[in-house]
């Protein structure tokens, strides 16, 4: 994994981990500290370890280049290439990830985040 690749892993991993953190505390990323209990610290190192094991999980997917996310059962066959047919899009906040887009428009309907 080139330094470049890595500095993006961890800036993915880093607003996930605050996402995460501002989705159970409630916080807007504006308080500088936070008073938690033990039982809520071990939460937050379990996702922590969570987000590490990820990365790594990436990091060896990665290795091989782009990935790409082609909707299963479609009614023409997808290319594995930004040129395919259906106009794919690169995932936000992952620069390897592709989504390709279905020509039923299911992933419009699906909760996605790209």
């Amino acid at each position: 994994m080139t330094e470049q690749n890595r500095k993006t892993y961890f800036n993915w991993i880093n607003s996930e981990l605050n996402r995460r953190i501002d989705a159970r505390f409630g916080g807007g990323g504006q308080t500088d500290e936070v008073m938690i209990d033990r039982d809520e610290w071990a939460d937050i190192k379990q996702e922590i370890f969570n987000l590490e094991m990820l990365l790594d999980e990436f990091a060896e997917a990665f290795k091989g280049g782009l990935q790409h996310v082609i909707p299963i059962e479609d009614a023409l066959d997808h290319e594995s290439s930004m040129s395919c047919w259906c106009g794919p899009e690169q995932a936000h906040g992952s620069p390897k990830v592709i989504f390709h887009n279905s020509m039923d428009g299911r992933e419009l309907k699906e909760n996605t985040t790209h």
